[in-house]
């Protein structure tokens, strides 16, 4: 974890956090606010705040090691909903008066569920079973009417923003929507079709839905959630969609095809 810079950009102030050598992650300081920036678990701290003794680094730190799955899951309560953690005593024995003033976190979780569920209602009333939603028209996005080359290459006829909002609807407590999803994808999902994907958005947004959707139902059964998962399609989909993508890893270097 690097400590974050601070540098003037057009009047503004903006923060620079290195993540790894060649990311950045850079956001606008606004005083009195800790802004937090997540990219698989590093947290760039945007105030101008001195880390005496190494406090707010430590804090980052535990944070990333604690941070998991199951955690989550297991703060999952009755009725299909979560009670959201409260994100600020990730920090430890960072006080809030250090950075200042910062919203009611439960405000925060509300506004980024509507969020997520707006996006995810539309695409459900409007483009489902088709892969994506345009977001202008409210038109679904067709794998069998590409109109944008290669971009529409994510396009494959499964469904894709379903599988891939499994494994969120769960963390975010939506579990009687996750249930209905497990049902959809039984019932719809199918990669019998002669396309041309992407196999990297699909390795990670299919695949990735697929398995991670099964490990989460799995998670929520145990603790009593009556899923009607049987244990298995999910993976027997994994399964077919990761022979189905096999070849284009028959590479004689072994970096796989960009499409397959």
């Amino acid at each position: 974890i690097q400590p974050c810079r601070l540098e003037d950009r057009k009047n503004e102030r903006f923060s620079r956090c290195d993540v790894g050598d060649s990311n950045w992650c850079v956001v606008p300081v606004h005083s009195d606010v800790l802004s937090t920036c997540d990219v698989g678990f590093v947290f760039c701290f945007t105030n101008a705040v001195k880390d005496e003794g190494g406090e707010i680094e430590a804090a980052i730190a535990n944070r990333a090691e604690n941070s998991d799955v199951d955690e989550i899951l297991d703060n999952t309560q009755g009725e299909g909903k979560v009670e959201p953690r409260n994100v600020s005593n990730s920090l430890g024995s960072i006080s809030r008066t250090e950075f200042g003033n910062f919203k009611n976190t439960k405000e925060l979780h509300a506004k980024a569920m509507e969020l997520f569920m707006h996006g995810y209602n539309m695409y459900m009333e409007n483009a489902f079973p088709w892969d994506e939603l345009k977001p202008l028209s409210c038109a679904p996005r067709r794998w069998d009417r590409r109109e944008r080359g290669t971009l529409d290459d994510t396009l494959g006829g499964f469904s894709l923003t379903l599988v891939d909002s499994l494994d969120t609807l769960a963390v975010m407590g939506r579990i009687d929507d996750f249930k209905e999803g497990l049902r959809l994808i039984k019932s719809f999902v199918s990669f019998k079709r002669d396309v041309t994907i992407s196999v990297f958005e699909t390795v990670i947004r299919v695949l990735g839905g697929l398995l991670s959707a099964h490990m989460i139902s799995l998670k929520l059964e145990r603790q009593g959630f009556d899923l009607g998962y049987d244990g298995k399609f999910l993976l027997d989909l994994a399964q077919d969609l990761a022979d189905r993508l096999l070849p284009a890893f028959d590479t004689p270097t072994g970096i796989p095809y960009h499409r397959v």
